[in-house]
């Protein structure tokens, strides 16, 4: 595990040396220095995996390698901390300050060269404990033993709950290092706790645990990580999307119990509940499952360190006293999940110099007005509104060059002008937005040219559906979700050309807009939900009049409708599969089953009998099963 820490430190100077080398000024070329010793260290630590449990001296060792590499990372991040406020500073306190600041080159210089002295001491003691690099890999070579018989061996004189627990812990000590600490981080969350797959994803990519890559994404790869925990039976699949992604997963008590404890050894990360609230540590990671409010008053952990914090508990909390604790202790912090805090603009107000961000989530369902100090934060990737009622963005969103996803809430969420020259590239996920002449105008003039996802709310006025028409500028965009559809769609010429799920939400004009959208070739996944403002079922038609409507689709899901009319013409919809039908009603029969002939599932959820039995008619094949969740009512 080891090996990856270290690996994590190498990336993150990597990334300052090459992005922030302006604010190293005086210190930069001993940075340099200490990155090639920690590249000597990585190998002495690949060699000696797996030894610590036999040899009391290599674990000695190693423990020295951990704490001098948080050390460094502590000293360097601090650094960087200190520099930009200082450079924030108006000239007259820069020069009233400058005598602070030479101070403050002097201790990192010396803290540098007391790192590599400790560094020396470690090279020191491999050789007086003669570790030999290169011998414990043939070592284990030669006394390699399969998985089945260590288990076997594992069997002898223990309890059958002893059994079941190494067995469990083989399954982690087998695990390749690089998957290790994605598996590891499963132990923030909450016993029994229904994790979402792609909120968890932008936590692996903002912590660097995820390889960037010349071919695939780092969500794709992310994503290729978790199938691996999956196959190897540590995470369970809890839902999929309807691409057939996992959407929400979840880990055994017995698997999320290990991940805690051999974060321990590695201060990974630390969980506080009402049990242990007051333990002291000093925890990289630090996940509250107490009230907290209740841990601001009682907690005793040195925050000085910590790079991620994460609050579970769904009390609200007082969102001014959160903002000065946060402040106060944890300036070195990467990633932050507030949870459930009530008036959380008031936190992203004054958060400026916490500049290591890049992670920010907040659970706020009250109104919300963001400063454009939050632009300040310029390593920031991922920032997650969601649930608030978010108004217009200030201008200077194109300073966070590294923004990777903007998810936000309310129906007048708008984008702010961009700089001609100004783009960003890293983007992929915005939503949701108002999609009115001005986001559009954004869209157009490719400020956004690697947008993946899309989400749209044409409830505010100034907002036109045919804007949608305008958007074929975005040749990656393969996802889009539209609420409100308040106009009918004309026709799908202008859309995204690669478009392959579209989901709608709501509207007066939802059975004109899907049938023009079986026009579209890549057509896949299609999503058509009727409650957005009232709570009456949507009054829909389904009618495919053109023999080639929906050519690709292959799920199809309706929720929260009144199917008044559904016709297919033949030929419609050849390649579906799937049909998900969620708390509908159907004042209309169903197509046949010789009208979907590639059906092989249907799925029906909190529907009436009579719902269930019309859709008896569509599974009369063996090869279509029909499954029912919910107690259908009468």
């Amino acid at each position: 595990m080891m090996d990856t820490v270290v690996n994590l430190l190498l990336e993150n100077l990597s990334d300052i040396l090459k992005s922030e080398a302006k604010l190293l000024y005086g210190v930069e070329a001993k940075v340099k220095l200490f990155q090639q010793e920690l590249e000597r260290i990585k190998g002495f630590l690949k060699d000696s995996e797996g030894k610590q449990d036999e040899f009391e001296t290599v674990k000695a060792v190693i423990n020295q390698i951990k704490n001098v590499t948080y050390e460094a990372e502590d000293v360097i991040d601090k650094y960087i901390v200190d520099v930009v406020i200082h450079r924030r500073r108006g000239l007259l306190d820069q020069f009233l300050h400058g005598f602070d600041h030479a101070i403050m080159l002097h201790n990192v210089d010396t803290q540098i060269e007391t790192i590599k002295d400790k560094i020396k001491d470690i090279y020191d003691n491999k050789d007086k404990y003669n570790i030999v690099e290169g011998e414990s890999s043939k070592a284990k070579k030669e006394e390699a033993v399969t998985v089945a018989e260590e288990v076997q061996k594992r069997r002898t004189n223990v309890e059958e709950d002893d059994v079941v627990k190494k067995i469990v812990r083989l399954s982690y000590e087998t695990l390749p290092s690089k998957y290790k600490p994605c598996f590891l981080y499963f132990g923030i969350y909450p016993e029994d706790y229904e994790i979402n797959v792609r909120q968890l994803i932008q936590l692996w990519i903002a912590e660097g645990f995820i390889p960037e890559d010349d071919i695939m994404s780092q969500e794709d790869v992310a994503e290729e990580y978790l199938e691996e925990l999956i196959r190897r039976n540590l995470i369970r699949v809890e839902s999929r999307r309807t691409d057939g992604g996992v959407k929400t997963c979840r880990i055994h008590d017995l698997l999320r119990e290990i991940c805690i404890n051999e974060s321990k050894d590695d201060n990974f990360l630390e969980v506080r509940t009402n049990i242990n609230i007051s333990k002291e540590g000093k925890p990289r990671r630090l996940s509250l499952h107490c009230r907290t409010d209740h841990y601001m008053l009682e907690g005793s952990c040195d925050h000085l360190s910590t790079r991620s914090l994460f609050s579970f508990n769904k009390v609200n909390y007082d969102a001014l006293e959160y903002r000065t604790w946060l402040q106060k202790n944890f300036k070195l912090l990467r990633l932050l999940d507030m949870g459930q805090v009530k008036g959380s603009s008031f936190v992203l107000d004054e958060i400026e110099d916490l500049i290591h961000l890049r992670y920010i989530r907040t659970r706020d369902n009250s109104s919300f007005f963001l400063k454009s100090s939050i632009y300040d934060l310029w390593n920031l990737e991922t920032l997650d509104l969601r649930g608030s009622k978010l108004f217009d963005l200030p201008p200077g969103i194109w300073k966070l060059e590294r923004l990777r996803h903007l998810h936000m809430s309310g129906s007048q969420a708008t984008l702010s002008d961009i700089p001609r020259r100004k783009i960003l590239f890293n983007l992929k996920t915005l939503s949701v937005v108002c999609l009115d002449k001005k986001t559009v105008q954004q869209l157009e003039e490719g400020k956004f040219p690697n947008l993946r996802k899309l989400g749209v709310n044409f409830f505010s006025p100034g907002t036109s559906i045919e804007y949608l028409q305008r958007l074929q500028c975005l040749k990656h965009l393969s996802t889009m979700k539209v609420i409100y559809v308040d106009q009918p769609l004309g026709s799908v010429k202008g859309l995204p050309p690669n478009i392959t799920k579209i989901t709608l939400v709501g509207g007066f004009y939802l059975s004109e807009t899907v049938n023009i959208l079986g026009s579209l070739p890549k057509l896949r996944y299609l999503k058509i939900s009727g409650k957005y403002i009232s709570d009456e079922l949507n009054r829909f038609k389904l009618e495919c009049s053109d023999s080639e409507s929906f050519q690709q689709l292959q799920v199809l899901k309706m929720k929260d409708l009144d199917i008044v009319s559904w016709n297919l013409s033949q030929g419609a919809m050849p390649a579906l599969q799937l049909l998900v039908i969620n708390g509908c009603e159907f004042s209309t029969n169903i197509p046949n089953d010789q009208s979907l002939k590639t059906l092989k599932e249907v799925q029906v959820f909190w529907s009436s009998q009579e719902v269930v039995e019309k859709l008896q008619n569509l599974v009369l094949n063996d090869e279509c099963k029909l499954t029912v969740y919910g107690a259908a009512h009468q």
